[in-house]
C-alpha cells in the first residue's frame, strides 16, 4: 500500500487487516479509542477472527477474548510505528450484568460462530454468564486488563491519564457513584536512546555523540555555579556540593531521547509568591543538612520555569457536542496534547528524523520572533506554528535538525478506529498528516465530509495569514 495514495484519507476496512497492508515504521504517533466491550453496536458485519470467533469487536462473549483481539490489533500498530513512536488508547470499563439477555443491540446478532461452534441464540449473554470469575454488578476491569496485556506483550506504559469529564452523562444507578472519567493510556516502543540532540549546535543525530569527551564549546561547556555564586562554598563555609569547590561545573550539551516527546506545560494553580517570592530562603540553619548528603539550606528557585509546570495526568476536558450520529466520539481537546507531545510537526524527508524542539529563552509572536523565526529557520511556512497556539507559553529557542539539508514534511498520525474523524481534524489543525481506518461505511462517509470541511476552513485561514 503506497503511503502517498492514502495520506490524509480514511481507508475503509478492518483495523487488523488494513494495518497488515501498511508499510513498516511510517507513523510517528497513533491515537485512538476502540469500541468498548459490551456497550455499543456499530452496525458492521461480524469479522472472522484468527481464533475462530466471528463477530464485531466489542461484542465478544468474554472480556478476555476482547482484550486478546485488541492486543492483536495494537501489535500491528507496533509494526507500523517508528521506533520512537507512541500509541495513545482511550478506553473505559463495563459492569458485569446479571446474566440476562439485555446486551445493547445484541438482538441483531444471529448464527454467530465461536471457536468453531454455531451459536443460534438471538442474544449474547451479559458478561457474568461468560466469565464466571466476575460476579454480577462488578466492574470487569477492562482498562486494567488491557494495560497489563499490552505491557506483557512488550509495550512500555509511560502514562495513565485520567480524563475527568465535568459534564459527563448521568447514570441511573443509586447503589454506587456516577462515573465521570475514562482512562487514556500512553504506550511507547523504546526504552533505549535512539537519537540525541545538542542544545548548543542545534543538531540531532542517531549516532552516539562524544558528549563530555568531545569538543569544548560544541559538545560541552563549563557553567558558573549558581548554588554558591561561583565562590565554591555554601552559606555555612562548606564546600559546595554542586561544583565541588570549583565555582563552576561541566555541562553536557547532548541529550538522549528514547522516543519523541515534547514536554507540555500547564499554568500554575497558585500565585508565584506562594512561598514569599520565586525563591525559597530556608531559615533552619546548618542542622538541615545533617544526614542528607546535600545542602538543603541553600537558596533555591521554587519555580524554575515561570511559564508553567510539567502537565499533570488528570485532564479536565468537557464532552464536545456533536450533531453526528455517533455517541462515542472523544472531544478534540482530549487529543490535542497527545498529538502535540508525541507527533513532531516537522520530519526530515530523507532520514526520517524529527526536527526536535529545544527549550531555552522564551519567544513571543508579539516581539517579532516566535514561530516566524522558527519557521524561517526550517524554510517553511509559519502558519502551522501559529495555529498551535503554544509558542507564547513554551520556551523554544529553535529546533535540533539533522545534517541532511533536505526538506521537511509534517509528522504522521494513525487512528485505526477513525469514527467521526476527530483525530484527523486535530492532526490537520496542528499541521500534522493523518491516516484513518474505519470499518463502518457510514462513518467513513461522515468523517470524510467533516475532514473536507476542516480542510476548507484551514485553507482560508492560511490565505488570511499569508495576506498579513
Amino acid at each position: 500500500m503506497n503511503l502517498e495514495t492514502i495520506l490524509n484519507s480514511i481507508i475503509p476496512g478492518d483495523a487488523l487487516k488494513v494495518q497488515r497492508e501498511l508499510p513498516e515504521g511510517i507513523f510517528d504517533c497513533a491515537v485512538t479509542s476502540p469500541p468498548y466491550w459490551a456497550l455499543r453496536k456499530y452496525d458492521t458485519e461480524g469479522l472472522v477472527w484468527e481464533d475462530g470467533w466471528r463477530g464485531e469487536l466489542g461484542s465478544e462473549p468474554d472480556p478476555l477474548l476482547y482484550i486478546d483481539h485488541l492486543v492483536q490489533i495494537f501489535m500491528e500498530t507496533w509494526r507500523v510505528l517508528k521506533p520512537g513512536g507512541s500509541l495513545w488508547v482511550n478506553i473505559s470499563d463495563t459492569y458485569s450484568g446479571s446474566g440476562g439477555d439485555h446486551l445493547p443491540g445484541a438482538g441483531r446478532y444471529k448464527h454467530i460462530q465461536y471457536q468453531g461452534k454455531q451459536i443460534d441464540k438471538p442474544y449474547f449473554k451479559t458478561p457474568a454468564m461468560t466469565l464466571k470469575s466476575i460476579r454480577a454488578k462488578s466492574q470487569c476491569c477492562i482498562p486494567e486488563r488491557l494495560k497489563i496485556a499490552m505491557v506483557d506483550n512488550g509495550w512500555i506504559c509511560r502514562d495513565t491519564i485520567i480524563w475527568y469529564k465535568p459534564n459527563g452523562i448521568p447514570e441511573s444507578c443509586t447503589d454506587r457513584f456516577t462515573r465521570n472519567f475514562e482512562y487514556f493510556y500512553h504506550f511507547v516502543k523504546s526504552n533505549r536512546t535512539i537519537y540525541w540532540t545538542n542544545s548548543k549546535t542545534k543538531v540531532i543525530t542517531d549516532k552516539k555523540p562524544p558528549g563530555t569527551k568531545g569538543i569544548e564549546g560544541e559538545d560541552w561547556d563549563y557553567k558558573d555555579c549558581e548554588y554558591c555564586s561561583k565562590t565554591g562554598k555554601d552559606g555555612n563555609g562548606n564546600i559546595c556540593y554542586r561544583c565541588k569547590g570549583k565555582g563552576k561545573y561541566l555541562i553536557n550539551h547532548w541529550t538522549g531521547h528514547d522516543y519523541y516527546f515534547e514536554q507540555q506545560l500547564e499554568k500554575y494553580t497558585s500565585e508565584l509568591d506562594r512561598w514569599g517570592g520565586p525563591e525559597f530562603k530556608p531559615v533552619g540553619g546548618k542542622g538541615w543538612n545533617e544526614g542528607t548528603g546535600q545542602e538543603l539550606d541553600r537558596i533555591r528557585d521554587v519555580r524554575p520555569n515561570p511559564y508553567g509546570r510539567n502537565k499533570r495526568s488528570v485532564w479536565k476536558i468537557k464532552l464536545q457536542p456533536s450533531n453526528l450520529p455517533h455517541f462515542a466520539a472523544y472531544p478534540e481537546a482530549l487529543i490535542e496534547t497527545p498529538i502535540m507531545s508525541c507527533c513532531p510537526e516537522f520530519v526530515c524527508t530523507e532520514c526520517g528524523l524529527p526536527a526536535y524542539p529545544l527549550m531555552g529563552d522564551p519567544v513571543s509572536i508579539k516581539d517579532g520572533g516566535g514561530c516566524k523565526n522558527l519557521a524561517d529557520e526550517l524554510g517553511t511556512s509559519p502558519t502551522s506554528a501559529l495555529r498551535t497556539k503554544q509558542w507564547n507559553s513554551h520556551k523554544h529557542t529553535g529546533y535540533a535538525k539533522c545534517a541532511c539539508d533536505a526538506e521537511f514534511k509534517p509528522g504522521l498520525v494513525l487512528d485505526m478506529f477513525m469514527g467521526t474523524g476527530r483525530t484527523g481534524i486535530v492532526a490537520r489543525k496542528l499541521n500534522r498528516n493523518y491516516v484513518g481506518i474505519e470499518l463502518n461505511q457510514k462513518y467513513v462517509k461522515m468523517a470524510t465530509n467533516e475532514l473536507r470541511i476542516c480542510e476548507d476552513i484551514l485553507r482560508e485561514e492560511r490565505k488570511q495569514l499569508t495576506i498579513f
